[in-house]
Parts: structure tokens; C-alpha cells; sequence
């Protein structure tokens, strides 16, 4: 399930005389986007660094998202009344992730603020397959060549070892990759979830 996104991430708040605001100030504006870009210096924003303040309270803002979840606009929506808040997902490619919302009071609104996990079924996946690759997969594949091939007398950790160790930053390579892409996604999940809340991005 992908959700919208727009070329820029951008929310916005009614200024005084109807004038709309800027949504993003702070590091994330001071870092060289424009004016309401979610974006830093290097042209990704670190969710966690961000923070949605918004006029309504907190149980009116996670009502908010509840609704916006509900019509399909923002993906993995959950109360998480243990953590003060809610999560989303982000999406990663090979390794997704959730962005969790813990709620505070702030003045007559609220303030949102985010941490970024990976979820573990994936990465606990690959783990599980890298083992098994070595074991039983060595033996097994040992015996499979013994067995068909009479010539076959070379030593099948040799070459087998190594093939597995070549996997190993492989997959390093593409869990960073996967990180770099949630990134984004929160980033701009965030700008939607601010712009649905009458809120404003501001960058830690």
C-alpha cells in the first residue's frame, strides 16, 4: 500500500489578515530549502528531527488522523495511548518502518514529535536466511556435489564461505538503502499529517 505524495512537502497555517504562513522553519528551512520544503542540506529530512505544533489538542489531533487513516490517506495509522501518541508506517522498499507520534501539550495546541524504527520482521528474515545458508547449507550442499560428482574432492568451505561473506555487505548496502527511503517517505508523511491537523513542520 503506497500513499500520495507530492513533489515537495509542505503544510501551512492561516497568518493573521488570511495570509498562509510558511510550514517549515528551524533547521529544517535553515539547512538551504525553500520555504516549506522538507528537506536538508544533504536533500533528505530526518524524521526525527522534525515536529508538527498544531492549534488542536492532543486527543483532537490523533482524532484527526484517525479519520485521515480511515479514508485511505495515511498508511499504518495506531493509537498508542502506552507511548503518548500513535504510529505510522514509512516506507522503505525491502525494509519498512514505523514513525512513531508521541502528543504533548503545548499552550492551548499540541506538539508532535517523532522517533524512527525499523520494523524487525524483515531484518530478523534476513538474518534467519544468512544462517541457514551456513547451516544446514554447507553441509547439504557439500553432500549434494559429493554425491553427483565422483571427481568432486575440494574442500566445499573453501569457496562456499566466501560466496556467503560476499552477501553480507549486500545486504548492509541495501538495509542503508531502505533506511535513506523511509526517511523520505516520513518526511513527507509528516507534511501530510501537519497540513490535515492545521499544523505547521517545524525542524529541530
Amino acid at each position: 500500500m503506497k500513499h500520495e505524495t507530492g513533489s515537495t512537502t509542505r503544510s501551512a497555517v492561516a497568518a493573521p489578515g488570511g495570509e498562509a504562513a510558511g510550514a517549515v522553519d528551524g533547521g529544517a528551512e535553515s539547512a538551504g530549502g525553500a520555504p516549506g520544503d522538507v528537506s536538508t542540506a544533504g536533500g533528505e529530512a530526518e524524521p526525527a528531527r522534525l515536529e508538527i505544533r498544531s492549534p488542536l489538542g492532543g486527543e483532537a489531533l490523533i482524532d484527526r488522523l484517525s479519520k485521515m487513516s480511515k479514508r485511505g490517506k495515511l498508511a499504518g495509522f495506531e493509537r498508542r495511548p502506552a507511548e503518548g501518541g500513535f504510529r505510522v508506517l514509512a516506507f522503505g522498499g525491502v525494509y519498512d518502518y514505523e514513525l512513531v507520534g508521541r502528543v504533548s501539550g503545548e499552550g492551548s495546541g499540541s506538539v508532535v514529535r517523532f522517533e524512527m524504527r525499523v520494523l524487525k520482521k524483515m531484518p530478523i528474515a534476513a538474518v534467519v536466511i544468512l544462517v541457514l545458508t551456513v547451516f544446514p547449507g554447507l553441509p547439504l550442499t557439500d553432500s549434494m556435489l559429493s554425491t553427483y560428482f565422483d571427481w568432486y574432492r575440494i574442500e566445499t568451505w573453501w569457496w562456499y564461505l566466501p560466496l556467503v561473506a560476499l552477501m553480507i555487505p549486500m545486504m548492509w548496502k541495501q538495509y542503508r538503502a531502505s533506511a535513506s527511503a523511509a526517511r523520505v517517505d516520513g518526511a513527507e508523511v509528516i507534511g501530510k499529517m501537519a497540513r490535515e491537523v492545521e499544523g505547521a513542520v517545524h525542524g529541530a
